[in-house]
C-alpha cells in the first residue's frame, strides 16, 4: 500500500516525507526512482538509551534500531527470568541475518 502511494506521488510530481523502519521492504515494491535518507542508531549509552545520529545520511537507508531496542529490554530484564530468555532468543535470531 505504501509503495503504491509513493509511486503515485512520484508520477504526479508531488513531494512527501515518510518516516518508517520498513524502507527496505517498501523499496522492493517501487519501480520509480525515489530518494531515501536515513538516520543511524549507533548503540546504547550507560543508561541503556539509544545513541542516535539524527543528522540524516542522504541517499542511504539508516541503520535500524529494533535489535538495539531488544538488547535494551534484554539487559534490563532479570537474569534467569523467562522474559530475558525470550529476548535472548530474539537477539540470537536477529544476529543470524
Amino acid at each position: 500500500m505504501v509503495s503504491s502511494i509513493l509511486e503515485m506521488l512520484v508520477e504526479s510530481g508531488d513531494f512527501a516525507v515518510v518516516v518508517t523502519h520498513l524502507s527496505e521492504e517498501i523499496l522492493k515494491h517501487i519501480s520509480k526512482d525515489i530518494r531515501v535518507d536515513g538516520i543511524t542508531a549507533t548503540g546504547l549509552d550507560e543508561n541503556l538509551n539509544l545513541i542516535v545520529d539524527r543528522q540524516p545520511k542522504f541517499n542511504a537507508i539508516g541503520k535500524s534500531t529494533p535489535e538495539l531496542i531488544v538488547e535494551k529490554l534484554y539487559r534490563k530484564s532479570e537474569a534467569g527470568d523467562e522474559e530475558r530468555k525470550v529476548y535472548e532468543r530474539i537477539l540470537a535470531r536477529m544476529k543470524e541475518r
